[in-house]
This record gives C-alpha cells, sequence and structure tokens, in this order.
C-alpha cells in the first residue's frame, strides 16, 4: 500500500529562504512528489530532522493526505499494484486538480456560438446569481437546488413596440433546457478527466435532484388546407421568396433538411436519372453514424433547382443570393417564414413542421410503412446488422414521395 508523507527538501530552498511543501507518494518502494503550492520557512522546520513542525501547514496537509487515502480505496486493487509512483502520483495530483467549470462552458460557446446559445443564456443566470467562479465539484445538488429556485422566480419582460409591457415566468421546457445545457458541460468533463480505472470526477450533481417534467411536444405537422394554403404563396420580397421556395423545396424532397439542401454539391447530382444522393449534414462528423440517402427531383419542384442552380465555377450545386449553409442564417429563413404567415392569416409556422407535415400525411393518407417513412427522412435504422446485409432501394423513397405529392397536389397546377 502507498504511503504519504509532507516533506521539505533542502535542495529546494528559494532565495527567499522559504522551501516548498510536497507530499511524497512512496510506492512499491519508489518514491515521487506531489507540489502543494504551500511554502515553509526554516523557523516552521525542525532543525535537527528537518521535518515540518508547523502545525498549519501539518494539519492542510494531513487533509489532502486523508483524500489520496481515499481516493486509492477507489481504485482496483490489481491496477494499483501495477502502477508504480510516478503513474500513482500523477493519478493523484490530477483528481485533485481544480476542474474550472464555467472556462469549460466559456470554451464550448467560443468553439460553437450558434450552436450554443441556450449555453450563453445559462450563464447569464448564473450571473444574475451573482456566481463568478465554480469549480466542477461546485456543480453539485445543491447548487441545481438553487439555480432551480432562482429560475421558477425569474421574471422575464414582455416587450411590445419596445416598450415593457409586462413580466412573465419562464416556462418549464425553457428551465429544463438551461439545466441541460449546464449538465452536458459536466459529462464533457467527465467524458475528458475520467478513464475506466481512474474517476477524477466522481461526484452525482442529479443525485436526489428533481428535474422539471416537461410534456411531451405537440406534433407539429400541418392539417392539408393550412399545408396546400403555405404551398400557393408568394412574396414581392426577394428574400422573403427564397425563404419560401426553400421550404417548398423541403417538403416536396421528404421533407429534407434546410441545411442540407444548402451544402448540396454537384457531384451529388446526376442530371440523367435527376437524383441527388448524399449524406445528411447532420451525421457527417459522427463515427459509424453517417446517413446516406438519395432522392429524385420530382417535377413539382425541378423549376426552383433550375431558378437556383449555381454558377458552373461553384462547387455548390444551388446557390441562394445572401443566403450561407450554417444554423444562423437557417434561423433568418425561420423568422422570415414566420412573418409571412402570420401576415397571411396562417398563424406560427416554422420550416420544421413541413418535415413532420410530410411523414404524417406519409402514414395517415397515404398509408406507408413507419420504416419507409424512416428511410425518406433518412433516420438511422433501427437494425444495424440488416442495414450493412441490405442494399437500399432509393425506389422505395420514390414512390412514397410519389403518393404524398400526389395527394397534396392532386389535379392542382404545379407550384410555378
Amino acid at each position: 500500500m502507498a504511503t504519504f508523507k509532507a516533506v521539505v527538501l533542502r535542495h529546494q530552498e528559494r532565495r527567499d529562504g522559504k522551501f516548498p511543501v510536497s507530499i511524497r507518494v512512496t510506492h512499491n518502494r519508489k518514491p515521487c512528489y506531489i507540489p502543494t503550492g504551500l511554502y515553509c520557512s526554516r523557523a516552521q522546520i525542525n532543525k535537527k530532522s528537518f521535518e515540518i513542525k508547523d502545525q498549519f501547514i501539518l494539519a492542510r496537509t494531513g487533509q489532502t493526505i486523508r483524500g489520496f487515502e481515499k481516493r486509492i480505496l477507489e481504485i482496483d486493487m490489481s491496477t494499483l499494484m501495477g502502477m508504480n509512483a510516478k503513474d500513482l502520483a500523477q493519478y493523484l495530483n490530477q483528481s485533485t486538480r481544480n476542474i474550472d467549470f464555467l472556462a469549460r462552458c466559456r470554451a464550448l460557446i467560443e468553439e460553437e456560438p450558434v450552436k450554443e446559445r441556450v449555453l450563453l443564456s445559462a450563464l447569464a443566470n448564473l450571473e444574475e446569481m451573482g456566481v463568478k467562479q465554480m469549480m466542477v465539484t461546485d456543480f453539485n445538488s445543491a447548487f441545481l437546488r438553487r439555480y432551480k429556485e432562482f429560475l421558477d422566480n425569474k421574471q422575464i419582460p414582455i416587450i411590445k413596440k419596445d416598450k415593457v409591457v409586462g413580466y412573465k415566468q419562464l416556462k418549464d421546457s425553457s428551465k429544463e433546457s438551461y439545466i441541460y445545457h449546464l449538465s452536458k458541460v459536466f459529462r464533457i468533463l467527465v467524458k475528458e478527466y475520467n478513464t475506466e480505472f481512474h474517476k477524477i470526477i466522481t461526484h452525482d450533481p442529479f443525485f436526489d435532484f428533481e428535474r422539471y417534467k416537461v410534456q411531451a411536444t405537440k406534433k407539429r405537422s400541418l392539417d392539408i388546407d393550412t399545408l396546400r394554403k403555405f404551398l400557393s404563396l408568394s412574396s414581392p420580397h426577394e428574400k422573403t421568396q427564397v425563404a419560401l421556395d426553400m421550404v417548398k423545396m423541403s417538403f416536396c424532397m421528404c421533407g429534407m433538411n434546410l441545411l442540407d439542401i444548402q451544402y448540396l454539391t454537384k457531384d451529388q447530382y446526376d442530371p440523367e436519372t435527376k437524383r441527388i444522393t448524399f449524406t445528411r449534414h447532420k451525421t457527417k462528423e459522427r463515427s459509424g453514424s453517417k446517413v446516406e440517402i438519395s432522392i429524385h427531383i420530382e417535377p413539382e419542384v425541378e423549376y426552383l433547382f433550375e431558378k437556383y442552380k449555381a454558377d458552373s465555377k461553384e462547387g455548390r450545386l444551388l446557390h441562394f443570393e445572401g443566403i450561407e449553409p450554417n444554423t444562423e442564417y437557417n434561423s433568418l429563413l425561420r423568422r422570415r417564414i414566420i412573418t409571412l404567415c402570420e401576415q397571411k392569416g396562417l398563424g406560427v409556422i416554422t420550416p420544421y413542421q413541413f418535415r413532420h407535415t410530410w411523414a404524417t400525411i406519409a402514414r395517415n393518407n397515404c398509408d406507408i410503412s413507419k420504416d419507409d417513412i424512416d428511410l425518406c427522412l433518412a433516420h438511422v435504422g433501427r437494425n444495424p446488422m440488416a442495414d450493412v446485409y441490405i442494399r437500399p432501394d432509393w425506389s422505395r423513397i420514390d414512390r412514397a414521395n410519389r403518393k404524398v405529392l400526389d395527394y397534396v397536389f392532386g389535379e392542382q397546377e404545379k407550384l410555378q
């Protein structure tokens, strides 16, 4: 078993006459030293034995040593015996190192500023609470209960025509979203610092903590009349018309994601078969979960592909003026669609609803199987082994999409 002792070494004397205090770890008959950040003067050291005699220093280092001894009990015995003194010292030193929780939050926001906007709001809440520093050990159930109480009492202003006309409470879904994004950072830190045998972060902040119970979201599909009215809309404003066209393309291609439409490249398009074959942008960076799909461009949107065909010098298949393929621009598209639909008396309609709508019509009105709907929506299969062996039949997507478009448009004229 390893032994520990707080020591100072003669040769480490500094110019000011002080000695750094270290904890000597002796394991398998070999020593190694862990710095404590504490210092002793000669008055705090026994002259004969050169051992620390200051009771304050001994109390502080004794607390650290007890923590080391507790940490060792968490290591599997066979693993411990296979470690040398340096390995053990490195493990124990790392286990006591302060891990800055807020710094990791800010780093994640800097890496993906658009994606982590909710996390940014969660940090703003912490600032309102007066939290300026937080180590990972501070992110615990006691803190979460305080944070939850803060969110429950938080009032947000209702602004109309640049004036505050009242206040309202946060929705439970918003509160849970803040807690979820903070917990995501905690999970990232656990993954970064913990290994199979070395548990640097050992506590569970969600122990005895009650999360918000958020009701399942309502199905977001549009009824057929509203859908048909939307598909017949046009706008004199160029940017709004671009947004309309992109959503129409999305619906007529099995609810294809707007970001996937923007990222299409020329080599993904076969002009002879009028097919686009691509990997969903959402899954490109995920190891082992890339999802490929092939969709036929139906006559209803063929003219839109011609309208937005990119310049021959560009690698992209389509070019939408003033729009770059990222989530920030898609938020602008979303707002344009919402504004236009409200003006036309259709209520609040968002681009993502058309993916739900396509799937709902496919199932309820066209009797298409859920497996085929999953294929059309490019969802990862629930039978990964079968997916490895079975060659995809894209004609299943073609038949399903054609049924949906026939049901929606019927004898109506094409979109142009």
